[in-house]
């Protein structure tokens, strides 16, 4: 932005909860090819556009193959080795609102999904 100022952006989308129809079915299709328990958020804000979620994925799944989550895999597995060999940041916790678990099922859902939506 001009004035250096940050805008945060708001995005409609779809969860999971209130998915439905072809949403729905889209959904499950990317949870059992990806191999996730979650849907990403990207997945989530196509669905605004029922027919354009359909497309984007109708392209895409026929490209995840075991190559492909291997690749996946392995983007997960660099991650953590390259923040394993960083410098030590200050203790964050107070910014989790005293819910570590949750901030550890999270940072999973983030692992698990990213590197797959990276490649897509």
């Amino acid at each position: 932005m001009a004035d250096g100022r940050r805008r945060d952006l708001k995005l409609e989308e779809i969860s999971e909860n209130e998915a439905s129809g072809d949403v729905a079915e889209v959904y499950e299709r990317i949870k059992e090819v990806l191999q996730v328990n979650v849907v990403a958020s990207v997945w989530r804000v196509f669905a605004t556009k029922p027919k354009f979620l359909s497309a984007v994925w109708n392209a895409l799944e026929p490209a995840i193959d075991r190559g492909f989550l291997e690749a996946a895999d392995g983007i997960r597995a660099l991650a953590i080795e390259r923040v394993g060999e960083g410098q030590k940041v200050a203790d964050h916790r107070s910014f989790l609102g005293g819910d570590l678990g949750r901030a550890v099922e999270e940072f999973g859902v983030f692992l698990e999904t990213n590197p797959k939506t990276l490649i897509l």
